[in-house]
């Protein structure tokens, strides 16, 4: 026979709600200990199930065999429990529980089966009338209890693991905290309630309803609140390992969470409880406090070199979308800027080479060709019209030949010093060169070409004059500077060398009262990639290399040339060497 009354209804509520969590739950098992967690679901499920027909029954051989059955539940649920509560908290190193937990479950569940033969479980058990049908009463044996200190330690140990775990979130994880314990705690209550004879009803256990309300409350956190998120459940995990700065404020940007790296970079200066605004701000004024959920690259102030962060900024906000507080990541990119910075060196320094490159096969194809052109015309006029040509025109021909061999003869020597220099191996010498002599010797050099425009050259050095230098690119400077104002001068000029010596370097100014150079045309005399060659005054051609190769000799030589000049008044080029 079978009764029906408002308990078992509410049973069979609790135990449809029971499954539906148990199914829900499933779905996310790969979850840190939310598959223990469907299980002791389903724990609560059987136990609910054998209890509707065990209520319902009027036979006490048909009571007796439902409580057997759940004890399937009774004796799982204490384990799965614990695994649920070691895999949630994330503390202990440990994959699988040990097969030696279900010892104990599985001799007490083999014990009930067969409690007719030994009467360990239920010395006695016998039916009572009550307002809300038969019950059956049980009276409890010496392998119950064993059961129940045993099923007590294991809750007990997982209470306490969870409980604590609440306790350690973050303070803007309150609610998760409370439920969690409010979790915990309502078994435990419903328990003693039982075990002291306090029950609403007497004989009735509310424990099943109670684990049910537990699980309800959890499956609310999870779904409502992310309890079984990484935020709360391997929080400590994150701000103990992390390489990265991380903290965390509530709605009024005070810290309330700080891991070891961001108290580093604050020196211990700003905790728990400070402003977030000007801590950060003491690293890095210029970072955007409300630009949320986009990486910030901040070079931070002081100390001997720059130390970049990446910043992001992101809000933490409940189910209804009420700001709770801000998380700032940031991150020490230095090393990635620094290599950034060298790649975009080399890329420069590469698309430098590539100009130079370019540059270098147009001389060589423009430069070179076209004076070859003429000096073969010339050669071959005379081959076949030298008894037909005048002397006069035979002797212009002969000097236009030497003076084009001349030129390609120097734009050569140029040529070859300049790639001696952007060769890697190659090293200036680094001595005493008296700076008199040279320019003496570069007078001697190109005395006749002054000559035949009537220039005057003027040394106006001391005799000491001396700069730390290579003798032979001393040499090649001063040749090509003078070089230059012969070509660009005037007949009856004068050019005039002299220098000026400060604590450190010696300054030599080349003058002359030539033709001048245009200003939008000085900032193109020293860039290969900028060729700037006009003609002298008696139609002297030249490369436009001379002074690329200048600058570049004062480059390596740690020295430094500038010109000025003015149409129709002349150019002064001056170069500074170190002298001590």
């Amino acid at each position: 026979m079978w009764q029906y009354n408002w308990f078992v209804f509410a049973l069979a509520i609790n135990t449809i709600s029971a499954g539906i969590l148990f199914l829900f739950t499933w779905k996310f098992r790969k979850t840190a200990g939310v598959q223990y967690f469907a299980l002791f679901l389903l724990s609560c499920t059987i136990w609910d199930f054998a209890c509707i027909f065990e209520l319902s029954s009027t036979v006490l051989t048909t009571k007796i065999l439902f409580s057997k059955i759940s004890y399937i539940g009774v004796v799982s649920i204490p384990n799965f429990w614990l695994f649920f509560a070691i895999n949630f908290s994330q503390k202990f190193k440990i994959k699988r529980p040990s097969p030696l937990f279900w010892i104990v479950p599985i001799l007490i569940f083999i014990a009930t089966l067969t409690n007719e033969y030994h009467k360990l479980i239920w010395p006695d058990v016998y039916l009572t009338n009550t307002p809300y049908g038969i019950i059956a009463i049980y009276k409890h044996g010496f392998l119950f209890y064993i059961n129940a200190i045993y099923s007590y330690i294991l809750l007990t140990i997982g209470t306490v693991i969870l409980v604590r775990e609440a306790m350690d979130f973050p303070k803007i994880y309150r609610t998760h905290s409370f439920i969690l314990c409010l979790a915990c705690c309502i078994p435990w209550f419903s328990d003693i309630l039982y075990v002291m004879g306090l029950s609403p009803i007497k004989g009735l256990d509310f424990g099943t309803f109670s684990f049910t309300l537990s699980a309800v409350l959890i499956v609310f956190g999870y779904l409502r609140l992310k309890l079984f998120t990484i935020t709360p459940i391997a929080h400590k995990i994150i701000f103990s390992n992390i390489v990265e700065g991380i903290i965390v404020t509530d709605r009024d940007n005070r810290m309330v969470e700080i891991n070891l790296f961001a108290e580093e970079i604050f020196n211990g200066k700003f905790t728990v409880g400070h402003s977030i605004e000007p801590a950060l701000k003491s690293v890095c004024p210029n970072l955007i406090m409300d630009l949320f959920d986009k990486e910030q690259e901040i070079s931070s102030t002081g100390g001997d070199q720059d130390i970049w962060y990446e910043f992001k900024v992101s809000q933490v906000k409940n189910f209804r979308g009420d700001l709770l507080g801000k998380i700032f990541i940031f991150r020490d990119i230095t090393e990635r800027k620094k290599t950034e910075n060298t790649l975009k060196q080399s890329e420069k320094h590469l698309s430098e080479l590539n100009e130079i490159k370019n540059r270098f096969f147009s001389i060589l194809s423009h430069d070179l060709r076209s004076p070859f052109s003429g000096l073969l015309g010339f050669v071959e006029i005379l081959k076949e019209d030298y008894q037909t040509l005048p002397d006069s025109e035979r002797e212009s021909f002969i000097n236009e030949i030497d003076l084009t061999v001349k030129n390609i003869y120097s734009f050569l020597e140029d040529l070859l010093e300049w790639s001696r220099l952007n060769m890697g191996s190659f090293q200036m010498d680094r001595e005493p060169v008296n700076l008199y002599n040279e320019v003496e010797n570069v007078f001697t050099l190109l005395n006749y070409n002054a000559k035949r425009k009537c220039i005057v050259l003027i040394n106006e050095l001391n005799e000491q004059d001396c700069a730390i230098a290579d003798p032979s690119m001393v040499k090649l400077l001063l040749r090509n500077l003078i070089s230059n104002a012969i070509k660009f001068s005037q007949n009856d000029g004068e050019i005039r060398v002299y220098s000026k010596t400060n604590s450190s370097k010696i300054e030599i100014s080349v003058s002359d009262t030539g033709v001048g150079i245009p200003q939008e045309a000085l900032q193109k005399l020293f860039r290969l990639d900028t060729k700037y060659t006009t003609p002298g005054t008696a139609n002297e051609r030249g490369s436009g290399i001379g002074l690329v190769l200048c600058k570049e000799i004062l480059d390596k030589l740690d020295g430094e040339i500038k010109v000025k000049s003015e149409l129709g008044k002349g150019s002064i080029f001056t170069f500074s060497l170190p002298h001590k």
